[in-house]
């Protein structure tokens, strides 16, 4: 993803909605590649956060989505139309990427089979 988007030491910002914003190894696995990694959790308190969703996701080079719960993470980017700036930051040439639950970040429409109510895989 770093060589995708052309800089010599791109912003990466992890963003770990699928997975309860649980960092997992993301910054370890950063550690020995040249970039600007960065996380950023969707549960967010009104006294922490400075800048808007906007700012933050529109201030990157590459956005990586974890993998998880697609159901949740899906209905928490709506709430914070988290959905719609990810679109704008691929028009504006802002590389997206991610795996399993992550994958929505570069598709549309995003779905589904996983819901209490279903024996979805």
């Amino acid at each position: 993803m770093a060589e995708l988007t052309g800089k010599p030491r791109p912003k990466i910002l992890y963003l770990p909605t699928a997975s309860a914003d649980r960092p997992g190894t993301f910054m370890e696995n950063c550690k020995d590649l040249d970039v600007e990694p960065s996380i950023q959790n969707s549960f967010i308190s009104s006294y922490r956060q400075d800048k808007t969703w906007e700012e933050v996701l529109l201030s990157v080079d590459g956005i990586v989505a974890s993998g998880g719960n697609t159901l949740n993470q899906q209905v928490i980017w709506k709430a914070h139309c988290i959905d719609v700036i990810l679109r704008k930051a691929w028009d504006q040439g802002i590389v997206l990427g991610g795996a399993s639950a992550g994958t929505p970040a570069t598709t549309t429409p995003a779905s589904t089979s996983r819901t209490p109510w279903s024996s979805g895989s």
